[in-house]
């Protein structure tokens, strides 16, 4: 799962298997991706933690500090994959469950709108497709003791640092899934004076199935505009890729 793959079958760090079947299967890919890392500290009855469990219960506080705002924006940087990777800005609305992503790569820009009950994907050419996918399972949306996660955590406390010139309380996060595959380790940084997450780094190493080959992409992704009121609403597209889409 990843921006720079196309027309493969990759097994991903989480232990799934996805194909990514040209364009449009980049931008689901991704937020696969990023839904996992900038969701990794909501805390649930059914994960499992381990390491430092004050630093967890700091990490968790953030995100439901975060999730209680009428909405921010965080902005990302891919790297790695072999092919390029790319960039990408998020606007997040957690009252209304809404985000909307656009993401720019080697294989051009495409959008994802989320609102209500319905996912909709704008590719690059104008067509639209809807996407089989429950926004309320998208991690960064997610409650923070949301039942269905099963993820592992191990946690540590690592030395505070300055971004930008504020103090910043930095945490390792070590992510396994029950169903196997390869550990994802994730850096989060937290506002030492807001209490809202800052950053985060996560690195995921993919195996290419049928081939034997890694690649492991960087994903860093910056918060900001943290309060910042958000509409986001499905797009008017000029063209519907199949009859799924929603109307």
């Amino acid at each position: 799962m990843t921006l720079a793959v196309a027309d493969e079958t990759v097994v991903a760090a989480t232990g799934r298997e996805g194909i990514l079947s040209g364009s449009n299967r980049i931008t689901p890919a991704l937020v696969a991706i990023i839904g996992v890392a900038v969701g990794a500290a909501l805390a649930a009855p059914a994960a499992t933690v381990k390491g430092d469990k004050a630093a967890w219960t700091e990490i968790a506080a953030a995100y439901r500090k975060l999730n209680g705002l009428p909405g921010y924006r965080m902005k990302g940087v891919i790297t790695g994959g072999g092919a390029g990777g790319g960039t990408m800005v998020y606007e997040v609305a957690p009252p209304s469950r809404a985000y909307h992503a656009i993401m720019h790569t080697a294989r051009g820009t495409a959008e994802i709108f989320s609102a209500g009950d319905k996912v909709v994907q704008r590719l690059p050419d104008g067509r639209c497709m809807a996407m089989g996918q429950d926004p309320n399972r998208v991690p960064f949306l997610r409650d923070p003791e949301d039942p269905r996660d099963s993820f592992i955590y191990t946690i540590s406390r690592n030395p505070d640092t300055v971004i930008d010139g504020t103090p910043a309380h930095v945490y390792g996060v070590t992510i396994e899934s029950p169903r196997g595959g390869r550990p994802i380790p994730m850096t989060m940084y937290i506002g030492a004076q807001t209490g809202l997450p800052r950053c985060t780094v996560s690195t995921f190493t993919l195996t290419m199935a049928g081939q034997g080959a890694t690649r492991e992409i960087t994903t860093t992704m910056d918060y900001y505009d943290y309060g910042t009121r958000l509409h986001i609403t499905l797009p008017n597209c000029e063209r519907r890729m199949c009859d799924r889409f929603p109307g």
